[in-house]
C-alpha cells in the first residue's frame, strides 16, 4: 500500500534550529498536532542560521535516531535537501562549485551564501549525498533547488560544457555582452 497515496499528507516543516535537540522539537510541534510527515530541516540546519546540509559522517547516526523515534510516533520523513547553494566554508573549499556572472564575480544567494553551479564537481558530492540520504530510512527526499541565475553561469564548466554542445570556439574577444 502506498502511504502518500492513500492517506492525507499534514506535514509539519520546522525550517530552523537554534540549538534545540531535535527530538525535543519532534516531541514539542508535531505530537499531538495531528502531523503524520514532517519535511525534515531542522535535524541538520546549522546553529547560527536556517541552512540546511547532510553530511553522512556527521549527522548518519543522528538521522537514523530521529526516524526511530518519529516511526514510534506515526510520522513520516521527508528529507530537506539544498541543492542551489553553498555556504562561505564550502567556498573557501571549493571555489570552482559557485556560479559566475560574465565578468567573473561570483554570483550569491541571500548575500550570504552563494549559489551553486549544476556543471561543476559539486554534482559528484550531491549525487553521493543522495546515495547517503537513501541508505537510510527516509520516505523521500525535498530536494530545494538547483537554480540557475537569470543571466546565466560563465564558470569554466559552463563554458566548456557550452563549447563540447555546441562546437563553438571558447574565445573571450567573441563573446556578446548584450
Amino acid at each position: 500500500m502506498d502511504w502518500r497515496r492513500n492517506h492525507l499528507l499534514v506535514i509539519s516543516a520546522v525550517q530552523c534550529n537554534y540549538g534545540e535537540d531535535s527530538l525535543e522539537i519532534l516531541r514539542k510541534h508535531m505530537v499531538g498536532r495531528h502531523f503524520n510527515t514532517e519535511q525534515l530541516f531542522h535535524l541538520t540546519s546549522r546553529k547560527t542560521c536556517s541552512w540546511a546540509y547532510f553530511n553522512e559522517r556527521e549527522y548518519g547516526e543522528a538521522l537514523d535516531n530521529y526516524i526511530r523515534e518519529s516511526r514510534k510516533l506515526g510520522i513520516r520523513e521527508i528529507f530537506y535537501l539544498n541543492t542551489h547553494s553553498i555556504l562561505p566554508g564550502t567556498r573557501e573549499e571549493h571555489p570552482n562549485w559557485v556560479q559566475l556572472d560574465r565578468n567573473g564575480n561570483e554570483i550569491r544567494a541571500y548575500s550570504v551564501d552563494y549559489l551553486v553551479c549544476v556543471n561543476s564537481r559539486w554534482f559528484d558530492e550531491y549525487a553521493q549525498t543522495i546515495r547517503d540520504l537513501c541508505s537510510h530510512d527516509i520516505d523521500g527526499i525535498f530536494i530545494d533547488g538547483p537554480v540557475m541565475h537569470q543571466a546565466g553561469c560563465f564558470c569554466s564548466a559552463c563554458k566548456d560544457k557550452f563549447q563540447e554542445r555546441s562546437g563553438a570556439i571558447r574565445d573571450e574577444s567573441l563573446r556578446c555582452d548584450r
